[in-house]
């Protein structure tokens, strides 16, 4: 997938109004199942997940407030514009009931043009989100005036739908990759998540690898309960299991934001994800990558490091903590996200894979430091460098420390360590 693909199918997924039910998600779904080989999951509403229930499908044909006959609100200009799940309404209002149903950006936000996002999703209720100026224009003469406002909608049983898909590997180690698809227009916070997740679903379908790597896609909170619930319903209700099953995993979003660097939200408890992403930080990426403590707000997370699922899941993404302003507004636009910031999440997952996918702890049966000219290892051409990490490499073959262990405790990069340890194992020295 190229950058003009990925630039593509943000255009083509950016319109979709999407929520936590409905057509919205079925629809991008399929789109993102034109890259991802993703098995549909749909679970009726009303059914008990946790302590949870999935609530009644909605969807949306349409909404505007006219006042003295002119649209100064149109869901069709932008879907931000009602509040997701809102019930059906139409009726003539003034200003005093109107102003009740109102979500209003700030005064000095954007220009005065951001359209906030709002939902409602277990409260039965209506409402639309308005600009500040907007909202100046219904607000004057509101005495004389009287306001149309009609919301095109339906809240009915249905289906809540997910996605999910598996690469198998070698191994029995599992780790994950998760997404959300709920939210409506809104490029960073939506979309660069699901997209990122596209890129490394057709990196890692072609290569052989140790780890089997799963991937969830569908909305945030309730959806992730379904499949978590679905997969201990397949473990028999075992969550130790269940931990064994993935032995971490990352929570992608907000990947292309212009401004804010490459950020790490650390799992709940210290983890094997975190020592990769400390790495990483400290030896690769440097100032590049911040890591950022866990918090209790925020994505799937939540749901995974859980007090009785404890699983370790971290977020990946740029704006993890929802530092940008034009967070969960009409200002998270096809001209706010950049492929190429998209692209360096990338390139910063495919090492942390490689990490993944070549870390392991050796053990050798020599006593004392082996004769490394026997082995045709070294000779008096070695440098120094070479020489030193042979060095480290052995004495880190203990049965106890990792390759990432050993990379972190000397100064050499892991792609070196791993690359001698395969040549000394392939000589005989360690296994």
């Amino acid at each position: 997938m190229n950058k003009k693909d990925i630039e593509e199918l943000f255009e083509r997924l950016f319109p979709i109004c999407r929520s936590i039910t409905g057509d919205g998600l079925r629809k991008s779904l399929d789109i993102i199942g034109e890259h991802i080989e993703l098995f549909r999951y749909e679970v009726p509403s009303g059914t008990k997940v946790f302590d949870w229930v999935v609530p009644d499908e909605w969807n949306i044909k349409g909404a505007y407030i006219k006042k003295n006959e002119e649209k100064v609100v149109d869901f069709k200009e932008n879907n931000l514009h009602v509040m997701s799940y809102s019930e059906p309404v139409d009726k003539v209002v003034g200003w005093e009931e109107l102003e009740k149903h109102l979500h209003v950006g700030e005064s000095s936000h954007f220009y005065d043009r951001g359209v906030p996002y709002r939902t409602s999703y277990y409260k039965r209720d209506w409402a639309f989100c308005v600009s500040y100026k907007q909202y100046e224009k219904l607000k004057e003469d509101n005495f004389a005036s009287l306001y149309k406002v009609k919301i095109d909608s339906t809240l009915k049983p249905g289906y809540l739908s997910y996605g999910v898909t598996k690469l198998e590997g070698e191994s029995d180690k599992n780790f994950l990759f998760s997404s959300y698809l709920c939210h409506p227009s809104m490029a960073n916070n939506e979309l660069s998540g699901p997209i990122l997740m596209m890129l490394l679903y057709d990196y890692l379908s072609h290569r052989n690898n140790k780890i089997n790597y799963h991937f969830y896609l569908g909305p945030e909170t309730i959806g992730a309960l379904c499949y978590l619930q679905k997969a201990l319903c397949y473990l028999q209700n075992r969550i130790d299991s269940f931990k064994n099953y993935l032995v971490g995993g990352l929570v992608l979003t907000q990947c292309a934001d212009r401004r804010q660097p490459l950020s790490y939200k650390e799992t709940k408890r210290d983890s094997y994800v975190n020592k990769m992403m400390e790495y990483l930080s400290k030896r690769e990426y440097g100032n590049m990558l911040r890591r950022l403590p866990f918090k209790s707000t925020g994505s799937d997370e939540r749901q995974w490091n859980s007090p009785n699922v404890n699983i370790p899941v971290g977020v990946f993404g740029r704006d993890v903590y929802c530092e940008n302003q034009e967070y969960h507004t009409s200002a998270d636009n096809l001209q706010f996200v950049d492929v190429d910031r998209l692209l360096e999440c990338f390139e910063l997952l495919k090492d942390f894979i490689f990490i993944l996918e070549n870390d392991t702890t050796y053990r050798t049966d020599i006593v004392g430091e082996p004769f490394y000219s026997k082995y045709e290892l070294m000779s008096d051409s070695s440098t120094d460098e070479y020489k030193e990490i042979l060095g480290y490499v052995f004495q880190g073959s203990n049965g106890k420390e990792s390759l990432l262990d050993i990379a972190i405790n000397c100064p050499y990069n892991f792609r070196g360590i791993a690359a001698t340890a395969k040549v000394m194992k392939e000589k005989g020295i360690i296994y």
